[in-house]
């Protein structure tokens, strides 16, 4: 049934759209102008089957919110004046968990994320809950994974098709050993944020836009490029591995990382809070051992919608990553790591 009662938040304020309904799964979404990718955004996690939107809308001019409060299953939240994406992102995302969120199965994509796990194909989102829940899992972590076409990066606007077919490549560990790296949380960040532990970094935009250095350690990133999949949880032969692993290669990783570990599924708790986006909760919670990709679509909008971007500044470390591509838009991001989500199998070495 729906919640009746309108929520007065401290940062937020109900736009339209009937309250969420508490039978089903929650999916919360921050967007500013982004209608080119909302169709397929919604297209892809309704066909988990029922589930209740909440749009946060950052004051969109492009028809964003006009689109969104066409949609019978959402319910649009505005920011009130003077409460800004820069300060209170947090916040955004946790008001309306805190009361709509609160002991059940929450999904918290960016537009641009297209969440999938093993199997996802014949294995539907009501199994992979179940699952979750038989194994005692609060939350499942994903590997963000740039999705790019063979083409120039100023050349990678979305044709209205979906996106998986508009952007269907992306760096493929199996391939190139160096292509994702584990990385350990500062111990001062992980008292504040304790889950996960370990993050994984690397991809298509850490290795257009900053050359790796010649001192990263080959031996150690192929012997972690099967870690990268999992935060563990702390028993067992391969957690004591992995953190060994990451402590030995810790000084050659980049600094800050582009973090691409994210939880993109969870069931929320009272008192719980992500540390901006949803990359770590403040809450230690038990993470499944299985493991899903995010399919993250970065670029869909060429040239005009990376320099868009930069000139929001609100990106992680003021859009560094996003003003490098402004700068080598030329490239064409295909090198010989390079493989198709529609190769068999796709995301293997991210999911197993």
């Amino acid at each position: 049934m729906p919640l009746s009662a309108t929520p007065d938040f401290e940062f937020l304020e109900h736009h339209s759209g009937q309250l969420p309904d508490a039978s089903v799964p929650l999916c919360l979404f921050l967007v500013h102008n982004e209608l080119n990718i909302l169709p397929d955004f919604f297209a892809h996690y309704r066909g988990f089957g029922p589930i209740s939107f909440i749009a946060i809308d950052d004051r969109s001019t492009d028809g964003t919110r006009e689109y969104l409060e066409g949609q019978p299953d959402v319910s649009i939240f505005m920011p009130k004046p003077g409460s800004t994406y820069a300060h209170h992102k947090r916040a955004w995302r946790k008001e309306p968990l805190d009361r709509f969120g609160i002991g059940r199965w929450c999904l918290v994509p960016d537009v641009d994320e297209h969440l999938v796990w093993q199997r996802a194909e014949t294995r539907p989102f009501t199994r992979l809950l179940a699952d979750l829940e038989a194994e005692g899992a609060e939350g499942m972590a994903a590997t963000m994974v740039d999705m790019y076409a063979n083409r120039p990066i100023a050349e990678h606007v979305s044709s209205g098709r979906r996106l998986i077919d508009d952007f269907p490549l992306f760096d493929d560990p199996e391939k190139d050993p160096l292509a994702y790296r584990l990385q350990m949380s500062k111990p001062s960040f992980h008292k504040k944020f304790g889950t996960p532990d370990m993050i994984a970094t690397g991809g298509m935009r850490d290795r257009i836009f900053f050359q790796r250095r010649a001192s990263h350690n080959v031996l150690g990133n192929r012997l972690l490029r099967n870690s990268i999949r999992k935060s563990r949880t702390p028993k067992g032969p391969a957690y004591v591995r992995e953190r060994i692993l990451a402590t030995i290669t810790h000084k050659w990783q980049r600094r800050p990382p582009l973090n691409l570990t994210k939880l993109p599924l969870l069931r929320w708790r009272a008192g719980m809070k992500f540390n901006g986006g949803a990359h770590h909760v403040s809450l230690r919670i038990p993470l499944s051992l299985e493991h899903g990709v995010l399919m993250h679509f970065a670029l869909t909008r060429g040239t005009e919608g990376i320099r868009y971007i930069v000139e929001r500044g609100q990106h992680a470390f003021q859009a560094d990553y996003y003003r490098a591509m402004s700068e080598y838009s030329h490239i064409n991001p295909v090198y010989s790591g390079t493989s198709s989500y529609f190769g068999t199998p796709s995301f293997r070495v991210f999911f197993v």
